[in-house]
């Protein structure tokens, strides 16, 4: 297990001889056992974590790895593998609230999608059509309880902008959001 920052976590080493007889078993039970208790084993190791573990015992901090993993690498596959794809370290399926936007004044298009604080905001919608379209980026909007998903749209002139999905709370629809601030 690694120690995990914020608690009195203890870190445990199992080894045992490759060829022993039993030694696959007694791994697959110590795995278990310690991802049960929130451990996490060790990366280079004994690891056989899906990526549905791996979201349980990292939480937020799976998204900051994809983000910053996203800054270094963009949408580039060089590094990518099946070990990392299966285990969901990979830079998509990020999650980014959007708690405003940025409009141009002349027709009230909305231009940027903005959540204050979150280092990668102000995006504009160039470049979040291609992160929606790419599958890294998931942008998302809410208004108490109800979530809304922004999906890419053509408007029917070889462009495309972001609109939020149809459901029943039109509050959490772009339109509705304020403006990004400082603009």
């Amino acid at each position: 297990m690694h120690h995990v920052a914020g608690t009195h976590a203890i870190s445990i080493e199992i080894a045992t001889l490759k060829s022993l007889p039993g030694n696959a078993d007694w791994m697959r039970y110590v795995h278990n056992a310690a991802v049960q208790r929130s451990g996490r084993p060790h990366w280079g190791q004994y690891n056989k974590l899906v990526e549905l573990d791996v979201v349980m015992l990292y939480g937020s901090q799976l998204n900051e790895w994809r983000e910053k993993l996203l800054r270094v690498s963009g949408t580039s596959t060089l590094f990518s593998n099946h070990y990392c794809r299966s285990r969901g370290l990979e830079p998509q399926s990020i999650a980014r609230e959007v708690t405003s936007v940025g409009r141009r004044e002349k027709f009230g298009r909305i231009v940027q999608l903005c959540s204050e604080g979150a280092f990668w905001s102000p995006v504009s919608v160039t470049q979040a059509v291609r992160e929606i379209q790419s599958g890294a980026i998931r942008y998302f909007s809410r208004a108490g309880n109800s979530i809304a998903l922004l999906r890419v749209v053509s408007d029917g002139h070889g462009g495309f902008y972001v609109r939020s999905q149809r459901d029943a709370n039109a509050a959490d629809n772009l339109e509705h959001l304020p403006a990004c601030p400082g603009t």
